[in-house]
């Protein structure tokens, strides 16, 4: 929850950690804390972040297929703490249920040629 300075609920509307994770060879879950990375679960509740758009997607098909898994993965590891969502309204449910909402975001459409 919440700390004191923290009180207004934020989302991030762009945010490479899980791709920044993948890239270096390191665990993608947002759960596991590295004091490398500025985006964790920790770091997350202290600043009442309850959403991040993630960027899945640019140029590498494949690449986005093992980002898209690492955030189903996360959801599933740590369902009290991570939604995939894909609508407002699952945002909302997220939010609801004191889940950080994960929206999947695609840089370009190159993947796809």
């Amino acid at each position: 929850m919440p700390d004191s300075q923290s009180s207004i609920a934020c989302i991030d509307a762009h945010n490479d950690c899980v791709i920044l994770r993948q890239v270096r060879e390191d665990p993608m879950d947002l759960a596991v804390a590295d004091a490398i990375y500025h985006v964790d679960l920790p770091r997350l509740r202290a600043g009442n972040i309850v959403g991040l758009f993630v960027m899945v997607g640019d140029n590498d098909l494949e690449q986005s297929v093992r980002l898209i898994d690492a955030l189903y993965a996360m959801q599933q590891d740590h369902g009290d703490d991570f939604s995939v969502c894909v609508s407002r309204r699952d945002v909302e449910r997220a939010r609801r249920a004191g889940q950080v909402a994960l929206v999947m975001s695609l840089e370009g459409q190159a993947m796809f040629g």
